[in-house]
């Protein structure tokens, strides 16, 4: 078995990823992958600063999980991604995919996660 096809079959979740994309005055959203195979890496894990005092009660809860993806897969800086992961849905926003040979990687800042 090759590399990639070894990586491939790691990819036990599933993601649909959402772009805005310029339409006459405003934006509009485009669904650009659906079911795509991915593995969200619950390794890498950066938090962002609670808020406290005052501000505690609006305070935003955000973390970053890699997103590991099949080879050539496309995604954007600010893409919209939902992925489903053993009953639980992840949605945030990405960065850019990085390429390489066997697989593209991006990272999703977390911003809600929903139990199914």
């Amino acid at each position: 078995m090759n590399e990639e096809r070894a990586l491939l079959a790691t990819m036990t979740d599933r993601a649909t990823v959402f772009r805005g994309i310029r339409s006459g005055a405003g934006y509009d959203t485009e669904q650009v992958y659906t079911d795509l195979p991915c593995a969200l890496s619950r390794n890498y894990q950066g938090g962002r600063p609670r808020l406290t005092g005052e501000m505690e009660g609006v305070a935003e809860s955000g973390f970053f999980l890699m997103l590991y993806l099949p080879k050539g897969t496309v995604i954007l800086a600010g893409d919209r991604a939902e992925v489903l992961r053993e009953g639980v849905k992840y949605a945030g926003i990405c960065s850019a995919a990085m390429q390489y040979p066997t697989y593209a990687v991006a990272s999703m800042e977390v911003q809600e996660v929903t139990p199914l």
